[in-house]
């Protein structure tokens, strides 16, 4: 036998509203940090062609690498903190 939701049960609201905050926030953040990059790239190509003091790396790779490590990182913390509020709320609802 399947148990029902109730939807009027406040932790399930509170896990609903907590769930949306935490997931349109850092869905905001990285869309962003892509979009600038993008914005970049369309109207000042020439910023990531330069080349970062004397090296062979430029700013666009760097740039571009940090936002795949800032993404990694950004996923981590998505996960530790649902782990950490977003499950004692599941447990509060079964």
């Amino acid at each position: 036998m399947e148990k029902k939701i109730n939807f009027d049960n406040k932790a399930f609201n509170e896990l609903v509203k907590k769930q949306n905050i935490l997931s349109y926030s850092f869905a905001l953040i990285i869309l962003s940090v892509y979009f600038m990059f993008i914005i970049i790239i369309g109207f000042k190509p020439n910023i990531f062609s330069s080349f970062l003091n004397d090296s062979k790396l430029t700013i666009g790779i760097v740039y571009g690498v940090s936002i795949i490590i800032f993404s990694i990182i950004l996923t981590t913390i998505y996960v530790f903190l649902a782990n950490k509020i977003l499950d004692k709320i599941r447990e509060k609802i079964k």
